[in-house]
Parts: structure tokens; sequence; C-alpha cells
């Protein structure tokens, strides 16, 4: 390949050569840049010429016809023929978002070897193009904040490798930071990356190489060694464990591509263990993961845990449950819970032959049963829902409003206290409440699965069609994230940074399109003050908005439409409905009533669901984490 200078890219700026790369990552992609430092700094790296990313944006942007060549990207391969000389090239993705500390993307884009003539060349551009929006990147990169997909492709003389392979230079299953993995087979890398073959394996350690498994000789030892000593030389320049991609030609090293390895854990001989004062607590234990998953932290141990337990004994007493409650415990940093038995003592059950008369015989037992049937009698579930609708859940609005249009960084220290009491207060309201709904939403539910499965022999999952879409607290920030897709989706000067879905995206919406922001900080508004889960730890969704871009960014790619999904779900719910009527048309009378009186029952129970958790426990969450990071700055 000739000798380039910065003069050759003034008259061609859609090309950047290899050596001119580093630091260029906005414009030929993070893979690119950095074999332009390892360039840079004399190591082994073939010479290349990148096509930039907003080079072919503007090549393949409106293209009908599937199989032809761009006529800009024609002319520009013309000119990296005539630069590179005949011979077979390897042509890499070398896209904006890999290759980065958290998120290497590897695997995820294409890579085409041994390719020669300006047709290949320009079809294998393309696939390297497309891979961006394939499937696969789309669910890697879901949840991360890497950024754009916007993609460059790198254009080298391929090295004819008698071997080639990949290196860690730490150990990425044990983290041990003294090993260096080496991975060889006979030729060119791309049946090792695509696992068409099994490779070579060698662990280096200091002088030491050793190959656990044998393999087809590859490499030898001495190889092993020269390859790590390339690897741990590349991780030394950019000061961090880095996986490489490397060629061996004769005696001669290449270096093809170098990347942070991801998500590397610590060895185990360098974590400090923290003791942790454990005291177990009579009875049966289990860890209650699903609300839980993660260890409490020391603020959200003292929020909740004491109040939920006397609301749960509360719930379980009022409809004679044969039970004292649902307990949650903290032991060891992690919660657990279990059914606390009546008398608060576990025992061993009795024989199921004697239960049925100790229930019928013990006098506590009589006693929960008569309260029991009184709660049924009188209706305590359909009261519990009735005073949400027009009580509970008004008087949490009103007190959320109120909370949420606090700006708690103005108060004064006393103003401040007295605000987080006030927080604190419908934190244990919200908790109260949750806990007291729990039974009458399963009452309700029950009631509705027993009558359709006497009445028309339905299962569970066909009765709650007949409730599908009827929760507010679903079907209204759907309908208003269906309003930003259409917005998004008639603004070209929006994709970019829907696309990029990162928090310098979001920063830059007012100045794109301010009606658009406008919508978007009313959505945040309306809806991402809440918890993501329980702790008061982890960001709400008004502090992460960037997370809403992406929900947006990802609805805008498959076409999702939240307007047509909610009126999918009213009709298949009328139809079902009236399946059922048609059904029961010829039955007496009082099976229609049971049936009826039991969906109207659900019907009023079934948005609850939704709604206590927001109420009652999401949002207050996030009221409180508002009011502690204040507490917490002024602290610090």
């Amino acid at each position: 390949m000739s000798t380039t200078s910065a003069a050759d890219e003034r008259r061609a700026p859609q090309l950047v050569f290899l050596s001119n790369a580093a630091g260029r990552s906005a414009e030929v992609g993070v893979k690119a840049a950095n074999l332009g430092v390892l360039m840079a700094a004399g190591f082994p790296v073939p010479d290349g010429i990148v096509l930039t990313a907003a080079a072919l944006g503007l090549a393949f942007t409106g293209l009908q016809d599937e199989a032809g060549v761009p006529p800009l990207l024609e002319g520009w391969l013309s000119e990296v023929l005539e630069r590179v000389g005949p011979g077979p090239v390897a042509i890499r993705s070398s896209a904006l978002a890999e290759d980065l500390a958290d998120a290497s993307y590897a695997g995820q884009y294409e890579t085409v070897l041994g390719v020669e003539g300006l047709g290949p060349m320009a079809a294998a551009v393309r696939r390297c193009y497309e891979s961006a929006s394939a499937a696969r990147v789309a669910a890697y990169e879901r949840g991360r904040s890497a950024g754009s997909a916007s993609i460059a492709v790198l254009i080298q003389r391929l090295v004819p490798a008698d071997a080639a392979g990949v290196a860690f230079t730490a150990n990425p299953v044990s983290g041990a930071r003294d090993e260096t993995l080496v991975s060889a087979v006979r030729g060119l890398g791309d049946r090792l990356m695509s696992g068409e073959v099994s490779p070579d394996d060698w662990v280096v350690r200091g002088d030491r190489a050793d190959s656990p498994r044998g393999g087809t000789g590859a490499i030898d030892a001495q190889r092993a060694r020269s390859i790590a000593d390339l690897a741990r030389q590349v991780e030394a320049l950019f000061g961090a464990p880095q996986d490489i991609e490397w060629a061996l030609v004769g005696d001669t090293l290449f270096v093809l591509q170098a990347r942070p390895i991801t998500a590397l854990p610590i060895p185990a001989e360098l974590i400090e263990p923290v003791p942790v004062r454990v005291e177990v607590p009579a009875g049966f234990w289990e860890r209650e993961a699903s609300h839980f998953p993660v260890p409490l932290t020391p603020m959200m141990r003292s929020l909740e845990v004491t109040i939920q337990n006397a609301a749960l004994a509360r719930a379980f007493a009022a409809h004679g449950l044969l039970a004292d409650g649902l307990e949650f415990r903290e032991i060891g940093g992690w919660m657990y819970t279990r059914v606390v038995p009546p008398g608060g003592k576990d025992r061993r059950p009795p024989p199921a032959p004697l239960l049925w008369l100790l229930v019928r015989l013990h006098p506590q037992m009589r006693s929960r049963l008569s309260v029991a049937r009184r709660a049924l009698r009188e209706d305590l579930a359909g009261q519990i829902i009735r005073t949400w609708h027009a009580e509970t859940q008004p008087d949490l609005q009103r007190r959320i409003n109120a909370l949420r249009e606090v700006p708690v960084e103005a108060l004064d220290d006393a103003a401040l206290l007295e605000h987080w009491a006030r927080v604190h207060s419908l934190l244990d309201a919200g908790i109260v409440a949750h806990f007291t709904l729990h039974a009458p939403i399963a009452i309700a539910r029950f009631e509705l699965a027993r009558a359709c499965r006497d009445l028309l022999g339905w299962d569970a999952p066909r009765t709650f069609e007949l409730l599908n879409g009827l929760s507010a607290m679903s079907t209204t920030p759907a309908l208003a994230l269906a309003e930003l897709s259409r917005l998004a989706a008639t603004r070209p000067a929006l994709h970019e940074l829907v696309e990029r879905a990162d928090r310098e995206a979001v920063s830059q919406l007012s100045r794109a399109d301010p009606e658009f922001d406008a919508a978007f900080q009313h959505y945040q508004r309306g809806y991402a003050m809440r918890a993501r889960r329980y702790d008061v730890a982890e960001p709400t969704l008004a502090e992460t908005p960037e997370l809403t871009l992406a929900t947006l960014r990802d609805q805008l790619r498959r076409g999702y439409d939240g307007t047509r999904q909610v009126a999918a779900l009213a009709s298949r719910r009328s139809a079902v409905l009236a399946e059922a009527r048609e059904l029961l048309a010829t039955r007496e009378e009082a099976d229609r009533a049971r049936f009826e009186r039991a969906l109207a029952r659900a019907v009023a129970a079934h948005p609850v669901h939704e709604e206590n958790e927001f109420f009652t426990v999401s949002v207050p969450l996030a009221l409180a984490r508002t009011s502690l990071r204040e507490l917490g700055r002024r602290l610090a």
C-alpha cells in the first residue's frame, strides 16, 4: 500500500488512512481508531483505508436496488483499489459503538476476508454496513448506553496468515491478571471467530506456556509466549486488560484488532471479605428474590420492613386467613420471608386427616373461620376496592402531586426535614394500602376464574382475556409513548438522537426539535417519577431519561404502535365477552347473574393491581429517593 499523507485525505475526505485514524473514532469507528493508535505507537498493524461512517450513510441512503452498487461507493472503492493495488483484501466493520470498556460488541458486526475486485468489494462493504442494523446487534445493545450503531468500514491488505487467533491478557473466566490466554488456529482466523473449528488453547504465566488440551500444533510454546508478550504490550499502551486478534506470517506477528475485555471478574484474591453479622431467627425462612434480588441497602432496610409486616398481619386477620401473616426479615443483608403460622411459632403440621377436624374444633381456628365467613358475607374485598377508587387512590394522588412539585434543593434545612416527614408518611400509608389490596384483588380474580371454569369450561388464560387492556396505568403511558413515536417517525432531525439514546442525546432534543422535547418532558413528568426496583438506591426513571429514549428507539425499530396495541386489546376483550354472553344466553338466569357479578367485580379490581404498585410503592419510593439524596448532599 502506498504511503499516504494529510493532503491525500483532503482530496478524498470520505477516506481516512489508518496511519491517520488515531483519535478519530467518531469518523472511522473505535476498531480503526484503536488500530491507528497502535500503528502510531509502532505496533505491527497492516496498513489500511477507512470508508467513514458519514460517507457510507450518504452512499446507502435511499438506495432501492438491493443488488446495486451505490454510485458514490463505486467511485470511492475504485480509488481504494488504486491505492492498495491488486490482490485480496480484508474488509472489516468498524462501528462507532464497539470495542468499548463496557460493551465490546464482539462478533456482532461483519468481517469479510479474501475479497478481490470492485464488485465483490462493494458487496462486502454492504454486508458490513447492513450488519449495524442486524437483529443481533439490536438485542446486544438493548439496555446499554453505548450509543449509535453507525458504522465505518476498514479495508486492509489481507494478511496471508500461517496461524491466527485471539489473546486475552487476563483470564476472562476467573479474572486472574497474571494469565494470558492464547487461542490459535491454522490459517486465517475467521474459522475461529465463526466457531467452525476448535482452537489450540495456551495459558501463559510469566515465561511458562502450557496447552492443557494439546491440539493441532497451530503454534508452539515459543510462539504462544511471543503472542502473549505482544498482547501485554498492547495492554500497557491502553492501560487496561485487552482482547486482541493476531495473525502470524512466518516469524512476523500482526495485530488485527484490540479491544478492552468487558465484564472482567475481580479475582478472588483481590476481594477483601466484609464481615456481616448474621442472627438466624427461628422458623422456616426462604430468600425473597422476586422483589429483592440483591442485598438491601442500609437506608432501604430502615424504611419498610417493620410496617409491611404489621400491614400484612392486619390483612390476614381481617379476612380470617389461617395464618398470622407473611413476615419479611433481613438476614445477613438479604431479604427473607416466611408464612407466619398461627401463634407465630413453627411446628410440624398435623397429619392431613386431622387438619380438617382441627380447623373446625380448635377455638382459634373456629374464630378465624367465623371472621372469614363474615368477610365474605359483608363483601370486605369489594368494600376495600370501592374505597380504593373513591378515597384511597385520590388521596394518594393528591399527596403525590403536591410533593412532586416541591423543589427540594431550594428548601432550607428545617423545611427539607418537614418535607421528608411528609414523604415518609406517604410511603408508610402507601405500604399499608399496598398490602391491604392484595387479598381483594386476588379474591375478585379467583371469583371470575371459578365462574368461567364452572359455567364455560374456560381455563385461567382464556378467562383473563376478559380483563386485558383495562388498566389505565398500562394504556395511558402506552398512548403517550405512541404519540412520541408518531412525532419522532416523521422528523428526520430526531432520528440520530433517538438512535443514540444516551444522556447527551436527551440534552440535545430541545435544540433539535422543541415541540418533541416538550412532549418528551411532559411524558417524563407524568410517568417517570417512579422507582425501577424496590430500593431507594436505584436511580428513578426521571433520573435516567435515556431509558425512555431507548424504549422509544426500540419501538420505532420494531414498528410498534401503542395506539393499535391498545385498540387490539380492547377489540379482543369485546370479542371474548360477546362469546361468553352468547354461550350463557340459554343458561339459567342465576348462571348469567353469577357471571356478570363476577365480571363486574374483576373489572373493578383488575386495574388496581398496577395502580397499587404505582401509587403505593413506586412513586413514594421515587419521592423518598429525591428527598434522601438532597439530605445526603447536605450531610456530605
